[in-house]
């Protein structure tokens, strides 16, 4: 998966977490002194708004946060809250993680979930002027470990940009069952750029199998391109963010995660911890607040450009020469006998057709007409 910037993120399941990346702080940032953090802290939070004014940016970045049940998405949603905002704000249900369903509720976070009266102090000066700005996050309930057409059509909408926020997403299963799969974009026919997803953020445990099938079809759906131009067919950045590494003796997610997304050897690593807002154990850490910054500040940078597929690896094929090279391919498999069948079968079509066409008494009558018009 060549086409995709990775991030890895890994917390405990108490909060602490280990984020590899090369830019990313090491263990020794939490050694630091919390004044020196706060201080980093509004450093991120400058380069954050600087951010915002990117001459680029039309519309505010779509992160789409995927994963099993009870790896902790909404905790992340809340930690950013905190983080930006400068008090906790538990906006985001954090669920305890007992029951899976398949029915999905897509919950829409405006600007991080921020409104200006969230702000204060440097965190208002900041970001006042420049909130609109702020990802956007769809928050997706745990799901089980399952790749159903149904769930795929929801997300490949999703993505797109055809469903609107605040969508009841369990009507929209409701009409698949009565409709079929492929209705959605039917009912939905206009796609909205700022509604489209730029980042997805895939969540799992370290102390739970992967979702292998969920991470399959997301796979599968932003590896997918267009035919006819041979562009990738989605511009997304992909993340990973592996949660409760705390539970297992020896964390090692690299290798795991290398071979569902096939990135094995993407990139170097290095680690970092924290605590998350979680319980109401802690409502105010600059080490949380610290990572949850950069976090921002990493869903923020420019993505990559949209570019071709290799030509010399992936031939752009019109349906016509699909269809070309499919009756060559299966006149090839034929033997002579088999060949002059179908060469037979072909006349008695077009003789058939001729016959038809001349015993028509519409077509007889139009000819009788033109006929005496002729004289």
């Amino acid at each position: 998966m060549d086409n995709f910037r990775i991030q890895y993120i890994n917390s405990d399941s108490d909060g602490s977490e280990h984020r590899y990346t090369q830019a990313d702080a090491t263990q020794t940032d939490l050694e630091k002194d919390p004044l020196i953090i706060r201080e980093e802290n509004a450093e991120l939070i400058s380069e954050i708004a600087d951010l915002c004014t990117r001459p680029d940016i039309n519309n505010p970045e779509v992160l789409l946060l995927l994963g099993s049940v009870g790896v902790g998405k909404s905790a992340i949603v809340n930690t950013i809250i905190k983080a930006i905002t400068g008090k906790h704000f538990p906006k985001a249900k954090v669920g305890r993680g007992l029951v899976a369903s398949t029915t999905l509720a897509f919950e829409w976070f405006e600007n991080c979930g921020i409104e200006n009266y969230d702000l204060e102090g440097m965190h208002n000066e900041a970001f006042s002027k420049c909130l609109n700005k702020l990802p956007n996050i769809i928050d997706v309930p745990g799901m089980d470990d399952f790749n159903s057409s149904n769930i795929r059509e929801l997300l490949e909408a999703v993505l797109e940009g055809y469903i609107p926020p605040g969508t009841s997403v369990k009507s929209l299963q409701k009409l698949q069952e009565v409709y079929g799969v492929g209705c959605i974009k039917n009912i939905y026919p206009k796609r909205r750029e700022e509604w489209a997803v730029t980042r997805v953020v895939f969540v799992a445990s370290a102390v739970e199998f992967p979702p292998t099938s969920l991470v399959k079809m997301v796979r599968s759906l932003l590896e997918s391109y267009d035919q006819a131009t041979g562009y990738f067919k989605y511009n997304i950045d992909l993340f990973v963010v592996i949660t409760k590494c705390d539970l297992v003796d020896r964390i090692d997610t690299s290798e795991t995660t290398s071979r569902l997304f096939s990135i094995a050897g993407a990139m170097e690593q290095s680690s970092t911890r924290w605590q998350s807002y979680v319980d109401g154990r802690c409502l105010d850490d600059p080490s949380i607040d610290n990572i949850a910054l950069k976090f921002v500040k990493k869903m923020m940078q420019p993505r990559r450009k949209r570019f071709r597929v290799e030509a010399d690896k992936i031939p752009v094929l019109t349906p016509q020469k699909r269809l070309v090279l499919k009756l060559t391919w299966a006149l090839n498999l034929m033997d002579a006998e088999q060949k002059c069948m179908v060469f037979i079968m072909v006349l008695l079509s077009l003789n058939y057709f001729v016959l038809v066409m001349l015993s028509d008494p519409v077509k007889t009558a139009d000819l009788k007409d033109l006929h005496k018009s002729q004289k």
